[in-house]
């Protein structure tokens, strides 16, 4: 009896994850979604670019972060899964491309400037010795 009772658990289990999953109930919500985030990334990625301070870079990398998640969340559950290969690998390239330019916007407001002129009394005391 328990056994027949196991059996039919598991069979049920089975059949329940293996039977056909629903999609989403309005079909184009990826469409939509990729068409908004492509658009979104696009838009972040030239105005992080045009960026010229500290704060403006600060300001554009936390709109684009806040701007993500609610296009991320307006969306219902799971689709961004029904994203084609295509259009997530635009999406991860895009994603790649504002890294880069924030990492580098970053980098150069780090990196000190050398652009300073060493002291003309000095280089002339080195040279006449």
């Amino acid at each position: 009896m328990r056994r027949l009772l196991y059996t039919s658990v598991i069979l049920a289990t089975l059949l329940v994850g293996c039977g056909d999953n629903k999609q989403n109930d309005t079909p184009g919500h990826a469409d939509t979604m990729y068409a908004e985030l492509k658009a979104l990334m696009r838009s972040h990625c030239d105005s992080l670019r045009l960026a010229s301070d500290s704060a403006s870079i600060a300001h554009s990398i936390e709109r684009y972060e806040t701007e993500l998640n609610k296009c991320i969340f307006r969306h219902p559950a799971g689709t961004d899964l029904e994203l084609s290969a295509g259009q997530q690998d635009t999406l991860t390239m895009l994603t790649e491309n504002f890294l880069a330019l924030k990492r580098s916007k970053i980098q150069d407001l780090t990196m000190p400037a050398d652009t300073v002129d060493s002291d003309s009394v000095t280089q002339n005391k080195q040279d006449a010795n």
